[in-house]
């Protein structure tokens, strides 16, 4: 299936959970909607997702949920060069991700933080959460 009609797909699945009330469903196809925006280069509609995803999941009590909506959001800025906004929600979720003591999303917090460091120039800080993901990955 081509992006456009997978995106349009999306569109009415998404249609169809807000109709049947079904929130979790609802929060899903939010992300997955915002990804496949992302990668379109409709960065815009993509952050509109991403944010009714989080407030979606924020309404469910989902903490993993809220915990990828912020990586979501941090990625789509980053890729939009707003590296203040794109940082701000990555240490919402690493911060998250710690409370939450999950391993595999802290592990993924650092290394979008490191990826994020490396498009914005700053090569120190970039290395660093780079080198506490791969710790993480030992683990």
């Amino acid at each position: 299936m081509d992006a456009d009609k997978e995106i349009s797909s999306l569109k009415k699945d998404k249609a169809k959970a807000q109709l049947t009330g079904n929130l979790k469903d609802l929060a899903e196809v939010c992300n997955y909607l915002g990804s496949k925006l992302s990668e379109r280069g409709r960065f815009e509609d993509a952050l509109e997702e991403h944010n009714e995803e989080l407030s979606i999941s924020k309404r469910l009590g989902d903490d993993l949920g809220v915990i990828i909506a912020h990586r979501c959001i941090g990625e789509v800025y980053a890729e939009m060069e707003m590296y203040r906004k794109s940082l701000d929600n990555l240490k919402l979720y690493l911060s998250k991700a710690e409370k939450a003591k999950n391993v595999v999303e802290l592990q993924r917090a650092w290394a979008t933080l490191g990826r994020t460091y490396f498009m914005k120039g700053d090569l120190d800080k970039s290395d660093r959460a780079h080198q506490m993901a791969l710790q993480l990955t030992e683990k």
